[in-house]
């Protein structure tokens, strides 16, 4: 399996990703952010698909297009979606159907968006998903009781 990365933030996943071996063979981002420079850090070939409309205006069908004509381009056949800020249309998941990962911390559609992690400390169960189109409606598998925020602290080197 080819595995690309998309990502579109600090590329604080990404970095972990890549530290622990993963064999990542391309990274994505929509916009100029510092995961370019992560995945120069580890000698992983970055391209920009670039998103340059925000708008009510934004045509997310040709944006995926290009995204999903840029991985084929690669080979990739596994991607892990790692802070990726786009919303991606259904082409993608028609091209790679069960080989998108996301690593969404949240259930979705419960938090979704920039904030996840934020609104999703606020729980004290975990989730479990299974990531599908269309996005932000993806089946939960379960919930179980979570450590708390001050348990996780006491544990983290």
């Amino acid at each position: 399996m080819r595995l690309a990365v998309l990502a579109s933030g600090s590329g604080t996943l990404l970095d972990a990703m890549a530290s622990d071996g993963l064999p990542i063979e391309l990274v994505m981002v929509d916009r100029h952010c510092p995961v370019e420079d992560v995945a120069a850090r580890h000698a992983i070939p970055c391209v920009v698909v670039e998103r340059t409309d925000f708008g009510d205006g934004f045509d997310r069908d040709a944006f995926t297009d290009r995204v999903v004509a840029t991985l084929a381009d690669h080979g990739i056949d596994l991607v892990a979606m790692a802070g990726w800020g786009t919303i991606l249309g259904r082409a993608a998941f028609e091209a790679l159907p069960g080989r998108i990962v996301n690593t969404h911390p949240a259930l979705l559609p419960a938090f979704p968006g920039w904030h996840a992690v934020r609104d999703a400390l606020a729980m004290t169960t975990v989730p479990a998903f299974e990531f599908a189109a269309p996005w932000d409606t993806s089946r939960g598998a379960g919930r179980w009781e979570a450590p708390t925020q001050a348990q996780i602290v006491a544990v983290t080197p």
